[in-house]
């Protein structure tokens, strides 16, 4: 049987008046060859069973489908696409083809518009939780904010709580003694003063644990505020007695004081009036707080007034100088946050002897004298192994700081 052509045509009219266009190129139909199953079931005009289409018989209904501009769900009639004298199978599965093309783009489409709305649902979501989120931000700030608040006026409240009170220093210990005795020895004999027993006081007691290293500071607590003032105003009669009196302030109080006091000390010693109020320092009646010693002449500068060079030493004093271990400057390290180089050598020690419990205790601890007081709790800790490294240690901290 010799070889059958078709030319499709390019755009074909359909009866409903939609346009169809069509890939026009040339095809050549090969003879029906018979073979043991069939494709379509026989049906009036079909191809007859035991007959099924070959592939170039199947080029028939490889037109372009999705070119054709027909409406979601209308029906066509597919032969007026074909050449004259084809098949009537090959309408029948053109129009099974273009229909189930249809649907599948019916399909397609309404997951598309599916997708498009959750994701306009999740976007909305999205700008919510970003709303939510700048509300609670809000909230957090003005609750740090109102914090850091209370926690002034709670510092201030037991400051006054303080204010009839004198801490001494140096004063011996004995057991089974009478703080009462010896403070009226204390008045007499260190201050000058002649009748001791005028001046009440409703306690006197040492803080902190008994028989620690050296001996622990003798808290006064005066009934009258100017008994309490006239015995701070003769603190100077105890020069070169052994014993020294402070104010009593809570501890906020007095680490701010530790960093103002070297500056008062210098500028003291240049002439100038500089005394402590409290946690200010006034010097030639301008006053400075420990968030304001930026503004400090650059003389009076910390980083100045507690270096001493002598030649190839240099030599430093106290917590507010960088070289301290106790100077307070973030800094990372293996994935954890140091405030001091003391924090990171303290927990170098612990995690070195596998200690985490303690060494997670040094890293939640702020304050430096406290993390270097916990290494004493490193359990199975050896002095050699840790001073045959602890100079790695440290050497390894500065260059990360």
């Amino acid at each position: 049987m010799a070889k059958r052509t078709i030319d499709e045509v390019e755009r074909v009219t359909s009866p409903e008046g939609k346009i169809v266009q069509v890939e026009k190129q040339q095809r050549q139909l090969s003879p029906l060859v018979p073979v043991e199953n069939t494709i379509l079931s026989p049906t009036a005009g079909s191809t007859p069973r035991g007959t099924a289409l070959n592939s170039d018989c199947l080029e028939v209904a490889k037109l372009d489908l999705s070119t054709m501009e027909v409406d979601n769900g209308e029906s066509i009639d597919f032969a007026k696409l074909l050449p004259e004298g084809s098949p009537p199978w090959a309408s029948a599965l053109g129009e099974i083809l273009l229909t189930a093309q249809n649907k599948q783009t019916h399909t397609l489409k309404e997951c598309i518009q599916g997708i498009l709305k959750e994701n306009s649902s999740l976007n909305e979501q999205v700008n919510l939780n970003k709303e939510g989120v700048s509300g609670l931000k809000a909230k957090y700030e003005k609750l740090e904010r109102e914090n850091v608040e209370i926690k002034k006026k709670l510092v201030d409240l037991e400051a006054r709580s303080r204010r009839d009170n004198l801490k001494i220093y140096n004063v011996p210990e004995s057991e089974g003694e009478n703080l009462r005795i010896w403070f009226g020895k204390f008045l007499s004999d260190k201050l000058g003063f002649l009748v001791p027993t005028m001046m009440d006081v409703d306690r006197i007691h040492h803080i902190g644990k008994p028989g620690g290293k050296g001996t622990r500071p003798t808290i006064i607590k005066f009934t009258k505020y100017s008994d309490r003032e006239a015995v701070w105003n003769r603190r100077k009669e105890l020069k070169d007695s052994g014993i020294s009196m402070s104010e009593h302030f809570p501890e906020e109080i007095d680490r701010k004081r530790r960093t103002l006091f070297p500056i008062m000390k210098a500028a003291r010693r240049d002439g100038q009036r500089a005394f402590l109020a409290v946690d200010k320092l006034i010097i030639n009646q301008q006053t400075y707080t420990v968030d304001t010693l930026s503004q400090l002449p650059e003389e009076y500068k910390l980083d100045r007034i507690t270096l001493v060079r002598d030649g190839s030493f240099i030599f430093f004093f106290g917590r507010e100088c960088p070289l301290s271990n106790f100077y307070i400057s973030e800094f990372t390290l293996d994935g954890h946050t140091f405030n001091s180089t003391e924090q990171f050598i303290q927990f170098s020690k612990a995690k070195m002897f596998s200690d985490t419990k303690t060494a997670e205790d040094i890293l939640r601890e702020p304050e430096p004298s406290k993390q270097k007081a916990l290494w004493r709790k490193v359990v199975d800790f050896d002095k050699k192994m840790w001073e045959d490294s602890v100079e790695a240690v440290i050497s390894r901290g500065i260059a990360n700081w």
